[in-house]
């Protein structure tokens, strides 16, 4: 409530909101005087949303003996409230292990001991995207599988490691 205002007299008011959702949000202002006269305007706001990408790397079993196998399961979140584009991941396999695969929401191919899937598309808000490398133990030691996550929404790749403990007899 402004209360009463004398002819040519204005008053600046301040409005404060928070975005829910991206897109076209529309804000009306409406004026009430006495003997019903009425004034209304409407200012329209674009929000844009965002994505923001999360990566973790699990290793299904360790310790893991040499000759066995496992596989690393890669998940991408995309925490953000927009879609994310090109996710794509890298995988790097150390040379003590053996790669026997890939599964995930795109094709994937193997050069030297990195695995490579292709791009995806599009990554939804709140959604995920799961891959998995399967591997085989070669020769024992403390090793260290490494992902990479890149995307058009990073300006730098995300990489994230995880140790595996191979042994033998």
């Amino acid at each position: 409530i402004v209360g009463s205002l004398h002819a040519g007299e204005t008053r600046e008011l301040n409005y404060k909101c928070l975005a829910t959702q991206p897109g076209e949000q529309k804000h009306v202002a409406t004026a009430l005087a006495a003997r019903g006269l009425k004034k209304e305007t409407s200012v329209a706001t674009q929000v844009e949303g965002i994505s923001a990408l999360l990566l973790e790397v699990v290793d299904i079993d360790d310790p893991v003996e040499v000759g066995a196998e496992t596989s690393y399961e890669i998940r991408v979140t995309n925490q953000g409230s927009r879609e994310a584009t090109n996710v794509e991941i890298h995988a790097l396999v150390p040379p003590e292990i053996t790669i026997r695969g890939g599964q995930g929401p795109t094709k994937y191919r193997v050069e030297g001991q990195e695995v490579l899937f292709a791009p995806l598309p599009k990554l939804a808000p709140r959604a995920d995207a799961i891959y998995r490398v399967i591997v085989q133990g070669s020769a024992g030691g403390d090793l260290r599988f490494r992902a990479r996550l890149i995307s058009d929404s990073l300006t730098e790749p995300v990489i994230e490691e995880e140790s595996t403990k191979v042994y033998g007899d």
